[in-house]
């Protein structure tokens, strides 16, 4: 109970209407950096929190935005670092005023990018470096290491390589139009990318028109289902592209849907070039992990277990591969030992990482629940 640490954490729903409460648990804390997660209807408890903003290292704000930020927009944030916030149409310009009174911010996370107002006013501001005369507007964009957009951008207008990145490490895109953002950075330092189909948009799907080399140092994609658990065909198509796009990928994190689509075939989308497998271009793959795996799903997947065999075949570098089953309802796990194609996956791969799913015949794997660091715990293994 006397360790500030235990009370670094403060969700105001567990506070809701007892803000006698609050201020004890925040006198707990003593000088330790703190985490707040609150949302727009808990304007009560936010008094209560105000006179230890400068501690504030993490802020997530959820629900209608508009009376949080309000409150906040003219406070200053030197501890802030990482910034989750569900973005309202009258909303952005009271953020910017936030974002331009934290110098130390790192990680920007922004979702609700789905009215044209939002769109405008965050690339006039928040993303760009400068006014058109040529002084800084609000702080830079160069001190962000992780930045995620979700939503829809239909009226953002970028000039190619208009807004520069100098130590962004980590880019998640959630937005319909992803290829206009990517030709309007310049991030020599991004080497995660993730990509997703935000819900109800529309994604433009198109090729990226610009050079690639900037993106070389781009090692980590992430190509992750819609929230409801599918791909749809635009979003495989630009799955595909991203491949084009970037080309020195060491380790990728795909999910099942991929290995189904044409990303490993010889894409069908381009007429001129019927042997094209666009996730050659990765000529650098050391590990491939595969979510969402399933092993009856994997052996009418011709074109991916011939795409191993031909990496084998040809001499070039024998992935790590690691295939993770979704089923995390599933306690006990029969291993299969029918499968050619998992057969053929162990000849042809340098390893073989089964998770939460069949590893080899005759053997059973007894799977508990998750632990602490959010991974599931093989507790046996039965022979």
């Amino acid at each position: 109970m006397d360790t500030p640490t235990i009370w670094s954490e403060i969700c105001f729903s567990d506070y809701y209407s007892r803000p006698s409460l609050l201020k004890l648990h925040l006198d707990r804390s003593r000088q330790v950096p703190l985490t707040i997660s609150l949302h727009y209807n808990q304007t009560e408890l936010l008094e209560v929190v105000l006179p230890h903003v400068n501690r504030i290292h993490t802020l997530r704000i959820f629900g209608d935005t508009s009376d949080v930020l309000d409150r906040l927009a003219s406070l200053a944030f030197p501890s802030l670092e990482n910034l989750f916030v569900r973005l309202e149409s009258d909303s952005v310009d009271l953020l910017l005023s936030m974002y331009s009174h934290s110098p130390t911010l790192k990680c920007l996370e922004l979702a609700g990018l789905d009215r044209p107002l939002s769109a405008s006013s965050l690339t006039d501001g928040l993303l760009s470096n400068s006014t058109p005369h040529g002084t800084p507007r609000f702080i830079s964009a160069g001190s962000l290491t992780t930045l995620s957009l979700v939503g829809n951008a239909d009226s953002w207008e970028f000039l190619r390589d208009s807004i520069h990145f100098p130590i962004l490490e980590s880019l998640t895109l959630g937005i319909n139009d992803p290829m206009s953002f990517l030709e309007a950075i310049v991030a020599p330092k991004l080497e995660c990318f993730k990509f997703s189909k935000a819900r109800g948009t529309r994604l433009v799907c198109r090729k990226f028109n610009g050079p690639t080399s900037k993106f070389d140092n781009v090692c980590r994609p992430t190509f992750v289902p819609s929230p409801s658990g599918r791909s749809s065909k635009d979003a495989l198509y630009m799955a595909k592209e991203f491949c084009e796009v970037f080309r020195g990928v060491r380790h990728a994190n795909i999910h099942m849907t991929h290995i189904l689509s044409p990303l490993f075939s010889s894409c069908a989308l381009i007429p001129h070039d019927n042997h094209h497998i666009p996730i050659d271009n990765w000529t650098c793959l050391e590990n491939l992990e595969i979510r969402g795996f399933s092993f009856i799903q994997l052996e009418s997947c011709k074109y991916f277990v011939e795409w191993v065999t031909k990496r084998r075949t040809s001499g070039q570098r024998k992935l790590h591969l690691k295939l993770v089953s979704d089923d995390s309802g599933t306690c006990l796990l029969t291993i299969r030992e029918t499968s050619n194609a998992y057969q053929v996956l162990q000849q042809c791969c340098a390893s073989v990482e089964l998770y939460r799913m069949p590893a080899s015949s005759r053997r059973c794997l007894y799977v508990g629940r998750f632990t602490t660091a959010g991974e599931w715990a093989i507790l046996h293994i039965q022979a």
